[in-house]
C-alpha cells in the first residue's frame, strides 16, 4: 500500500467511528466521576459485614465464657447483662415477632 491507500483507509476507519450508531454515553457526566464511585469497576467495593459479624461472635464467645467461669468483666457479671436484656424493650418486640 502506497501512502495514499494508507491515508484513505485512515479517514474511512475515523468517519466509520464518528457516524457509527455504536456510541454509548457515559453512565454519569464526566464532571462527576470523581464524586460517584459507585460506576467503577476496577475497583473491589468492601464492606463491614465480615467485620461486624467476627466482633458479634467475639463478643457472644466472651459473654459465653464469662457466664459459665462465673466471670466479672469490667465489674458486670452475665446476670447482669441478661437482667438488662430481659428488662428492655428488646423483649417484648422480640416476642411481637
Amino acid at each position: 500500500m502506497n501512502d495514499a491507500e494508507l491515508r484513505r483507509k485512515e479517514l474511512l476507519e475515523s468517519t466509520r467511528s464518528m457516524y457509527s450508531d455504536q456510541y454509548h454515553p457515559p453512565l454519569i457526566h464526566p464532571r462527576y466521576t470523581n464524586n460517584c464511585d459507585m460506576y467503577r469497576e476496577n475497583e473491589k467495593q468492601t464492606g463491614s459485614f465480615g467485620f461486624r459479624v467476627f466482633l458479634c461472635c467475639m463478643i457472644l464467645t466472651v459473654f459465653v465464657i464469662a457466664d459459665n467461669k462465673d466471670l466479672k468483666l469490667m465489674n458486670v457479671d452475665s446476670k447482669q447483662i441478661i437482667n438488662a436484656v430481659e428488662e428492655s424493650d428488646l423483649l417484648q418486640v422480640w416476642k411481637e415477632l
